[in-house]
């Protein structure tokens, strides 16, 4: 017969070997924060998938762990801008580079087991678009035992936020944004 302390023991145990966080807000930093958490990872001798989504532009983090060696990056081939302005044509396309990388990951969760750290940049975003495969989705928040879990993105929705076991959320208190300063490579991308 199980007790209860040891049911808690199991499940603790469980939950300390692949943790799911969510990084969120109308805040510079989500990204940011991912990128560290990978990089920190990877400085441990984890593997780690940094899997960007809706983002397809030069960016900072992707050059640099292009230089580190436990890090996978994967990504859409091209930028397709932002989904307000994109045509049917390209909202297709980027759905199924999204759903190719999500293919990619489970491919190293689930069959060669070697990665520890999954990244999943914007996937809030992608997913309240419609532009991730939600079922994939929610199959890898559910069963991903021994592997960290880190997403990031604005409003992330309600099937997200109940895997989480940490949730930052970054809030803009002042942005030079607001000034019609545009992003700046090397500080914002």
């Amino acid at each position: 017969m199980i007790k209860d302390n040891d049911m808690t023991d199991k499940i603790q145990m469980k939950k300390e070997t692949g943790l799911v966080h969510i990084y969120t807000g109308d805040g510079k930093g989500k990204t940011t924060a991912a990128a560290g958490l990978a990089l920190r990872a990877a400085g441990c001798g984890l593997k780690v998938i940094f899997a960007q989504f809706m983002k397809g532009r030069a960016s900072g983090e992707v050059d640099a762990f292009a230089q580190v060696p436990d890090v996978m990056v994967l990504r859409a081939s091209k930028d397709y801008g932002f989904y307000s302005r994109m045509s049917e044509s390209d909202r297709n396309m980027q759905k199924k580079e999204h759903d190719s990388i999500l293919d990619t990951i489970f491919e190293h969760v689930y069959k060669k087991h070697d990665v520890s750290v999954v990244v999943l940049d914007e996937l809030a975003s992608a997913y309240e678009y419609n532009q991730v495969d939600r079922a994939k989705t929610g199959y890898l928040l559910e069963n991903h035992e021994g592997v960290e879990i880190v997403i990031t993105g604005r409003n992330p929705d309600e099937s997200l936020i109940r895997h989480a076991d940490y949730i930052t959320e970054m809030k803009k208190i002042k942005h030079p944004f607001d000034l019609g300063i545009s992003a700046r490579e090397g500080i914002e991308y």
